[in-house]
């Protein structure tokens, strides 16, 4: 659960931050063009063009151009942008469940919940089955519900003990408890088996 939620402030953080990053370097562009043109402006209508025109050489070979300050500025905000969409979009580590007798071998839990999906099809009766699984965090073992939509006239126990003959093997590797739901389909178009 932390993990999926430091993902998603991450995200967050993120779509947040690239516009206010976008604005932040067009504002630096703006005051950094229109910002040299206004000291001139100043020195000017100030009376001090005599200094400027002492010191104003001066700021010219030292100071970047307004043209530079922008382009370093937007090419900056450019590079933290993408550093964060790397960040928020790059896929996390998935989880593994390990085997329960100790071994050192595991496997995804996308992977197993297919093979458990696809070992729960075409059984008398039933017009779909989803599987869902719930692995531990550190341990071996977990939860495993199926949920089957059976016809009316099918025999709920016979489909638990057929789905639990199919399931056992694999679900006791894992140390998975099952747990098989039936419930009537509404559908009269799906498909029996």
């Amino acid at each position: 659960m932390i993990v999926f939620v430091s993902r998603a402030v991450t995200r967050v953080v993120a779509f947040v931050a690239l516009p206010v990053l976008a604005v932040v370097a067009v504002l630096v562009a703006v005051a950094a063009t229109v910002g040299e043109n206004q000291s001139r402006k100043l020195a000017d209508q100030s009376g001090l063009t005599d200094a400027w025109r002492e010191v104003g050489p001066f700021l010219d070979r030292t100071a970047p151009s307004g043209d530079t300050a922008a382009v370093l500025a937007a090419i900056g905000a450019v590079l933290l942008g993408i550093v964060l969409l790397i960040g928020a979009l790059a896929p996390s580590r998935e989880r593994e469940v390990p085997l329960a007798d100790g071994a050192d071998l595991r496997i995804r839990r996308r992977a197993l919940r297919g093979a458990l999906q696809s070992l729960t099809g075409r059984v008398l009766g039933t017009t779909g089955a989803k599987v869902r699984l719930r692995p531990r965090r550190r341990r071996a073992g977990g939860r495993l519900v199926v949920q089957v939509t059976r016809t009316p006239r099918a025999d709920p126990d016979a489909i638990r003990a057929t789905l639990d003959e199919r399931l056992g093997p694999l679900a006791g590797a894992f140390a998975l408890r099952t747990k098989v739901r039936t419930a009537v389909g509404r559908s009269r178009r799906a498909r029996t088996e």
